[in-house]
């Protein structure tokens, strides 16, 4: 297998530097991401109606409310545009993400990020921040961690944070009834890609109790080699809803729709 080196096709994430997503991610969600971990959750003893993704201890974080509803509305419009046009929402062809359609939304240089539609263009941007405020608040919680000898918050090691690449890519993927995506992780140890972290913003404004199509993450079993099917947390894909979690590590699937959902999914690479 050819390996192409990621710096040939990525760049560093500090030349997408945002201020939205310095503004919006705080210390916390860095050391949910990469501080140390509890006991993996046992089926025995997992309840799944309490349904609180923390109890996994997975590298995951969730934020809501991350950008207001005229923004995700306007974003969901002109992702509706694009499905008007014939052969730019593509089908997948993957057996076992059944029935979902996606388009790739372009940035890398200035005629494609000047090519996307006004509102997608600006989540594109926000989302490709998002890397680079992360770097720095993990660099500044290490180094806090290092100085207080009394810290009593999940200890972050320098060696946890990995060094990350921005691929200027992403994609908007829809669900509707009959579609979903089966277990599975978005990098196995990085020996089918480079991606290192998953990055999700929902755009569903009307989405209800009972609409399903949530993104289902489940602990890891017992063997540590594969899913833990009866411990998982569901995650409703709620407007303005960002889920970030570490792709080489956690499982996850997206449930059956009964109605359209739309999420844009951008990965990091590792360097």
């Amino acid at each position: 297998r050819v390996v192409t080196p990621v710096e040939s096709f990525t760049k560093p994430p500090e030349q997408y530097r945002h201020a939205w997503a310095e503004d919006l991610l705080e210390k916390h969600h860095v050391l949910e991401l990469w501080g140390s971990k509890g006991k993996r959750p046992e089926a025995t003893s997992w309840d799944a109606q309490r349904n609180d993704w923390r109890a996994l201890n997975l590298g995951v974080t969730v934020l809501d409310d991350t950008v207001d509803i005229q923004e995700t509305a306007a974003a969901l419009a002109e992702l509706r545009a694009l499905e008007q046009e014939e052969g730019r929402v593509q089908a997948s062809k993957d057996p076992c993400n059944i029935g979902a359609r996606s388009v790739w939304l372009h940035f890398e240089t200035a005629e494609e990020r000047a090519s996307l539609p006004p509102a997608l263009g600006r989540l594109c941007d926000r989302l490709a921040g998002l890397p680079d405020a992360l770097l720095r608040l993990a660099k500044s919680a290490c180094a806090a961690a290092a100085a207080d000898a009394d810290c009593s918050e999940p200890s972050l090691q320098a060696s946890r944070i990995p060094k990350l690449r921005i691929h200027p890519h992403l994609m908007a993927a829809t669900y509707s009834k009959g579609a979903e995506y089966h277990v599975h992780k978005d990098s196995y140890n990085g020996t089918d890609n480079q991606r290192m972290l998953t990055i999700l913003l929902y755009l569903n404004d009307d989405w209800q109790e009972g609409d399903a199509g949530e993104l289902r993450l489940h602990g890891t079993s017992v063997s540590g080699k594969g899913s833990d099917e009866d411990v998982y947390v569901d995650l409703a894909p709620l407007a303005g809803r960002l889920v970030i979690f570490e792709s080489r590590e956690v499982w996850h699937a997206v449930r059956e729709p009964r109605t359209q959902r739309w999420a844009l999914t951008f990965w990091v690479m590792a360097a």
